[in-house]
């Protein structure tokens, strides 16, 4: 609700001429970041706060759980997620919402197959 105050989404309409074909896209677009800054600052402290309480659990006896998977789990998404956002991040506008959708994809599928075979 506070973002659609903030920083309402505006519609913004791109065509693109190749050759003798004409593309019309209308997409929703912000002015500021802000929404992605404090989503990649809530679930990278929620990943850094399991992070540090897997690494703190390690020494516990064994009848407690699975610290080792955990921490290897966690570490795992860790490093998939910074790769998906950093790559994300740096890719242009030229390949477009579809090739950042895929990646995300990838990263998803990849943390998640990761995390499961962990344990």
């Amino acid at each position: 609700i506070v973002f659609s105050i903030v920083d309402p989404s505006k519609q913004i309409e791109l065509v693109m001429n190749s050759g003798p074909d004409v593309t019309q896209r209308i997409i929703c677009s912000h002015d500021t970041n802000a929404f992605l800054i404090t989503e990649l600052i809530f679930e990278g402290g929620l990943l850094l706060l399991g992070c540090i309480l897997a690494f703190k659990t390690r020494n516990m006896k064994g009848d407690y759980g699975e610290a080792k998977q955990l921490i290897i789990a966690m570490y795992g998404i860790a490093v998939v997620g910074s790769v998906v956002v950093i790559v994300s991040n740096t890719m242009g506008e030229a390949q477009g919402q579809a090739s950042k959708r895929f990646l995300y994809a990838v990263g998803i599928f990849w943390g998640t197959v990761f995390s499961c075979c962990a344990f």
